[in-house]
């Protein structure tokens, strides 16, 4: 009965995909304490491209002012890149 319901709660469970969680990661790390780590995760985000903008809009409006504003920037640089 459990082995069924594990396998259930698994399967209803929604699929992850890695670049996506990669990407969030990466938006997190903007708000890092380390400008080496906030730098290197902007250069990713900005390679990432139009697969990055949903999370970066949602971060855009974060209450973490860094990470927010560093959203906000790489929104504009992508948005220039993709015209």
């Amino acid at each position: 009965m459990w082995t069924r319901l594990a396998l259930l709660g698994a399967l209803l469970l929604p699929l992850q995909d890695p670049a996506e969680k990669k990407i969030r990661d990466l938006v997190e790390r903007l708000g890092s304490d380390t400008i080496e780590e906030r730098e290197e995760a902007a250069r990713q985000l900005k390679e990432a491209g139009k697969a990055a903008v949903p999370e970066l809009e949602k971060s855009a409006a974060s209450a973490d002012a860094e990470r927010a504003e560093r959203a906000r920037f790489l929104l504009r640089v992508i948005a220039i890149r993709l015209t």
